[in-house]
C-alpha cells in the first residue's frame, strides 16, 4: 500500500500479478520460443498444447482469483458510476431550469410588448384629453375676455 490518500490503491505490479491467468497474451511468441515449442516428445505441436490449455476449464483457484479481480474492479468503478449518475441528474435539473428561464423570458418579453402598447395607447388618450382641455380653456378664456 502507498501512503497518503490512496492507501487502498494497489500498485501497478500487484495489479499485473492479480490479473486472471485465463487471459491469453496478445504478444506473439518470439521465433526462438516457437522453435523450442514446435517439436514435442509425443509428436503434438506446441500450438496444439497451448490451444488445449486455453480450452481447459479454469481451476477453482483461478475462478476465485477471477471473482476477487472482478470484485476489486467493481469496487473501483462503482464510485465513478455514482458520480456520473449524480452529474447526469444535475444536468437534467439544469436543463429543466434553463427551459423554465427561456419560457419566463418569452413571457416577460410578451408582457413588456403589451405594456408598451398600452402605454402608447395611454399617451394617445392623454394627448387627446389634454387637447380637449386646452380647447375648453381657450373657449373659456375667449368668453371671459369678450
Amino acid at each position: 500500500p502507498r501512503s497518503g490518500g490512496l492507501g487502498s490503491m494497489p500498485s501497478a505490479a500487484s495489479l499485473s500479478q492479480a490479473a486472471p491467468p485465463s487471459q491469453p497474451s496478445t504478444n506473439p511468441p518470439s521465433p526462438l520460443n516457437r522453435q523450442r515449442a514446435a517439436p514435442t516428445t509425443n509428436g503434438v505441436s506446441g500450438g496444439a498444447v497451448e490451444a488445449a490449455v486455453a480450452d481447459a476449464r479454469p481451476t477453482p483457484a483461478q475462478l476465485a482469483q477471477r471473482a476477487q479481480w472482478d470484485e476489486m474492479l467493481k469496487s473501483r468503478v462503482e464510485p465513478y458510476e455514482r458520480a456520473i449518475a449524480a452529474y447526469e441528474e444535475k444536468q437534467r435539473v439544469y436543463e429543466d431550469q434553463h427551459a423554465r428561464v427561456r419560457e419566463l423570458a418569452r413571457s416577460l418579453e410578451d408582457r413588456e410588448e403589451r405594456c408598451r402598447a398600452l402605454h402608447a395607447q395611454l399617451d394617445g388618450a392623454n394627448a387627446k384629453q389634454r387637447a380637449a382641455v386646452d380647447a375648453e380653456q381657450e373657449v373659456a378664456r375667449q368668453a371671459h375676455t369678450a
